[in-house]
């Protein structure tokens, strides 16, 4: 009975692995089907595992952070491409993007997607992430503002973000407040662009919860400003 026992409770460990084996640390979208090129970077120069949106791993070779490689290949099927490895830098320029997801990617340090169709970026999980470009994008200044919500605290951070819609009236200064630096070209947003990001919303976002000694923490990016905050 104790050997039945324990190989039971080896299936439930297995099974959860597995899963998380299948999560890509970074997704990135475009509308169509098309070529793109991403430069990536490791802690060490490796091999990381790319779906170009069909379903299929194949490996490629990265870089280092600050000497990242090129990788080219053809976005499929989903138009979603996943990138499988503890990346810690990534440019992808002129791809057309529309989406990217990084949450799973906590070992992402730097982050330039220029000159692409983003609406949307969330770096929350990111926490040691000290620079991102922005520029030349489709965020408006409610875009930019939940942006600037997601970084962490910094004391070297840099942020491009100039030619965006909301680029001027964004409010560069929840950023600033966390010690980020506006790079080159940026302006500072006069906040006027996006009244909402504080007034009158519910937040949905992932929060940490844990609870012990009749205590429950809940961890998320710091509200300084009314909000409304539904846990599920």
């Amino acid at each position: 009975m104790k050997t039945q026992n324990f190989f039971l409770m080896i299936v439930s460990l297995l099974i959860p692995l597995s899963l998380l084996a299948q999560t890509p640390n970074i997704t990135l979208q475009r509308a169509s089907e098309g070529t793109i090129s991403v430069t990536v970077g490791l802690a060490t120069a490796g091999n990381i595992q790319i779906d170009w949106g069909d379903g299929n791993l194949v490996t490629a070779t990265a870089g280092t952070t600050d000497n990242g490689v090129k990788i080219t290949g053809t976005v499929l099927g989903t138009n979603i491409v996943g990138l499988y490895g503890p990346i810690t830098s990534l440019i992808c320029t002129d791809a057309a993007l529309i989406g990217i997801d990084v949450l799973n990617a906590p070992t992402l340090l730097k982050l330039d997607v220029p000159r692409n169709n983003l609406t949307a970026l969330n770096v929350s999980n990111c926490t040691n992430i000290y620079r991102v470009s922005i520029y030349q994008n489709s965020f408006d200044a409610c875009g930019l503002d939940y942006f600037f919500l997601s970084l962490p605290i910094t004391l070297t951070g840099t942020i491009v973000t100039y030619n965006n819609p909301g680029s001027h009236t964004c409010k560069t200064s929840i950023a600033t407040e966390k010690g980020w630096k506006l790079g080159s070209g940026s302006p500072v947003g006069d906040g006027t662009g996006c009244p909402a990001t504080f007034e009158n919303i519910n937040i949905r976002e992932t929060f940490h919860v844990s609870y012990s000694d009749n205590r429950l923490l809940i961890i998320t990016n710091e509200i300084s400003h009314n909000a409304n905050i539904n846990i599920y």
